[in-house]
């Protein structure tokens, strides 16, 4: 199948990475100075990092397709949340600043708060992918009567209008770029489209030609204490 193929792909590489380096430092760790041992921790870790994400994220497919994803709502500190995945994009490449504004009416949010987190990332993680070296990825969040708005502005290449409406379909790549090859299953949005209808939320997109593209998570407040709920099976469908 089309995930079995695309799955081993994107597990066969970073798997390859934590080989080597894991080879490296056991046949030479007596020759490393403390410089390039770190290296080769810090090189280590990132591939471990990615081959996580992966992961998760085919976790979250598999929990879509069987009906049995569910969301356990909980008061999320969305301002510590966002940081901590902008030092760990970061930390990934040094290639693109990430920049972080969040309003203090929303600076809590209501949600499930691992969902969130994928959701996120991978909106901050494609911004990244999409946008020229040097340049500045925007994230804001700001409280509109009874959502939550979560933004991620990009500065690359835009999405054509002819490609917006599959842009959420499942291993959809990104339109080509001048800077570099995207890598990736290409389900990052098909996941995070489906998590934030299970906030009963949506997404909006706005992009235009040549000056980017921002991605705006629109998620309900109903702050009625912890719940949980499921996706039902012919919800994936819509």
């Amino acid at each position: 199948t089309d995930l079995i193929n695309m799955a081993s792909h994107e597990i066969r590489h970073p798997l390859t990475l934590i080989m080597g380096f894991s080879e490296v430092l056991r046949d030479y760790s007596d020759t490393l100075d403390a410089i390039e041992s770190r290296e080769v921790v810090d090189k280590l870790g990132k591939a471990a990092d990615r081959l996580r994400r992966s992961v998760v994220n085919m976790m979250e497919v598999s929990h879509l397709e069987s009906g049995k994803l569910a969301v356990k709502m909980e008061h999320v500190d969305l301002l510590k949340l966002l940081h901590g995945l902008v030092d760990e994009l970061e930390a990934r490449t040094l290639e693109n600043e990430v920049e972080v504004e969040v309003e203090k009416e929303a600076e809590t949010i209501f949600a499930d708060r691992d969902k969130l987190e994928i959701i996120l990332f991978n909106l901050m993680d494609n911004a990244v992918k999409y946008s020229p070296p040097g340049s500045k990825v925007e994230v804001f969040a700001r409280r509109t009567g009874r959502e939550i708005l979560v933004g991620v502005k990009d500065r690359g290449q835009g999405i054509s209008e002819e490609n917006l409406a599959s842009i959420f379909q499942p291993f959809r790549q990104g339109e080509g770029v001048e800077y570099g090859p995207i890598k990736g299953m290409g389900l990052g949005l098909y996941i995070v489209n489906k998590l934030v209808e299970a906030h009963g939320g949506r997404i909006d997109v706005r992009s235009e030609h040549g000056r980017g593209s921002t991605f705006i998570a629109h998620i309900p407040q109903h702050e009625s204490g912890g719940e949980e709920r499921s996706i039902r099976p012919d919800a994936l469908q819509a």
